[in-house]
């Protein structure tokens, strides 16, 4: 009996692991603040530092090569992270599925990750 019971408790706790090892990949993360340096590379490579972060983060490439984002969805997101620093206006920068778990925890430069959206909040 008591090794039935065991083996059924084993069982329970793996498939509780598992679900939050599942829902934890599926997390999406909103990271929001204020933007306090935009930097475009000769190359495209468009980074911003944003108060969630405190370091450089790639947005998009106006190329249109990098995370699958267009060269037009890149410069309007350009032009958006620009007054944004401009006008000290709060951002959010929305991530799929990212491999962070915290936006003070998201890779830097060219380790970045693509992000989903770029959204000025005004006050």
């Amino acid at each position: 009996m008591q090794k039935v019971s065991l083996r059924r408790s084993l069982v329970s706790g793996v498939a509780v692991a598992s679900m939050l090892v599942v829902s934890a990949a599926n997390a999406s993360l909103d990271c929001s603040g204020k933007i306090s340096r935009v930097l475009m590379y000769s190359y495209g490579l468009v980074m911003v530092v944003g108060s969630w972060r405190g370091d450089y983060t790639a947005i998009c490439s106006t190329d249109g090569t990098w995370g699958g984002i267009s060269t037009e969805t890149c410069l309007s997101w350009y032009a958006a992270a620009l007054k944004a620093q401009a006008e000290n206006t709060t951002v959010d920068i929305y991530y799929a599925n990212p491999t962070a778990t915290t936006c003070t925890s998201l890779p830097t430069y060219g380790n970045s990750l693509p992000p989903g959206y770029v959204m000025l909040i005004s006050s």
